[in-house]
Formats: structure tokens, sequence, C-alpha cells
């Protein structure tokens, strides 16, 4: 019923592009804990060894401060412009 469709990956063009950006939209993983290992100057703060660090990976795939508009995904817009000229 179903044949290896391996060889094919490579004829998804903007497979990967969409892929990217769903899971920066839609990040499966929100936030991420690390450890500092020793003392670490941060933005003018000082961070002490073995402090617990949180990173908010939502609110960085959300930042108009990084992104021009976070809540458009820029690729997936670039994907509808090549389909629809199909």
């Amino acid at each position: 019923m179903y044949s290896n469709f391996s060889g094919d990956l490579h004829a998804f063009r903007y497979l990967p592009m969409f892929i990217k950006e769903v899971m920066r939209f839609y990040s499966p993983v929100p936030m991420v804990a690390r450890r500092s290992s020793s003392p670490t100057t941060l933005d003018g703060h000082i961070v002490p060894p073995n402090l617990r660090i949180d990173i908010n990976l939502y609110a960085i795939h959300h930042n108009p401060d990084v992104w021009e508009e976070p809540e458009v995904g820029f690729p997936m817009l670039e994907l509808l412009t090549v389909l629809v000229r199909f």
C-alpha cells in the first residue's frame, strides 16, 4: 500500500521551512532551565555560580524586538505566496 518515500523528501522544498516556523510558533518545549557553573555577568547583572536560570523560549520566539512580526510567520506567508501562484 505505501512505498518508501524517503527518496522523495528532497522534492518537498518548503517542508523544512514550514516545520521550523511551526516549531517557532508552537514550541513543544516552552521553557528550559540551566544552572550557572561560574560567576557570570548578564546584561549588567552578576549571576552567581549554581543559580538556576529559566529561559522562556515562547517569549523569545514571540518577541517583537527579535522578530519583525512575531505573530505572523514569514516563511508561512512566503509559502502561501508560492502556493497561490500555482
